[in-house]
């Protein structure tokens, strides 16, 4: 399900599936246009599950994922900030699992 920014600027959504091959791991659409524009999609290399934890007004994302990497898996904070009219994705702190 898409979480929608505060004024309704913008759409994020995370494909957690594990049933099928995923078409990205983050996406974010300007809903400026009908039908909504894709503005950035972020596809790991690796095994990434990603949640939205919130917004931050409409260009601030808050994000975290559970991350399971060949040296182990790990909890990672992250935030997609858009700035200079891009988003990107910005790595916050990493949390090792036990």
């Amino acid at each position: 399900m898409p979480a929608i920014s505060p004024h309704g600027k913008y759409l994020v959504s995370t494909d957690q599936s594990d049933a099928c091959p995923r078409k990205y791991d983050i996406a974010i659409w300007s809903t400026t246009a009908d039908p909504p524009s894709l503005e950035m999609m972020y596809e790991a290399a690796q095994y990434e599950n990603w949640e939205v934890v919130g917004w931050g007004g409409d260009d601030r994302i808050r994000l975290k994922a559970f991350v399971n990497a060949r040296e182990g898996s790990y909890d990672q904070e992250a935030g997609a900030v858009r700035s200079a009219g891009e988003w990107k994705l910005v790595l916050g702190r990493k949390r090792e699992r036990k």
